[in-house]
């Protein structure tokens, strides 16, 4: 019986603690988001060497860029069908 009541009481002062975490954890996600998006657009961490293709591998994107004008896009990406889940109510 005292276990199970030592149980409980564990289990109450757990809950509010465990609340106060997943906020600690969202605002750190936050604050290393907002760092990390302050770096890219400042550019503090670029490199200082310009970075080239050579002209196999434009040719190479050329292609595959060339290619990708092969295929139809899916009806589903038309209009305001699209919804997050990747539903719609067209046919498949």
């Amino acid at each position: 019986m005292k276990a199970w009541i030592a149980i409980l009481l564990l289990g109450a002062c757990a809950g509010p603690q465990a609340a106060e975490d997943a906020r600690h954890a969202r605002h750190e996600r936050h604050r290393l988001t907002e760092q990390w998006l302050s770096i890219q657009r400042e550019g503090s961490q670029a490199s200082r060497h310009a970075q080239t293709a050579t002209a196999a591998e434009r040719e190479l994107a050329s292609q595959r860029w060339l290619e990708s004008y092969k295929f139809a896009i899916p009806e589903r990406y038309y209009g305001n069908s699209m919804s997050v889940d990747g539903g719609s109510s067209s046919s498949e």
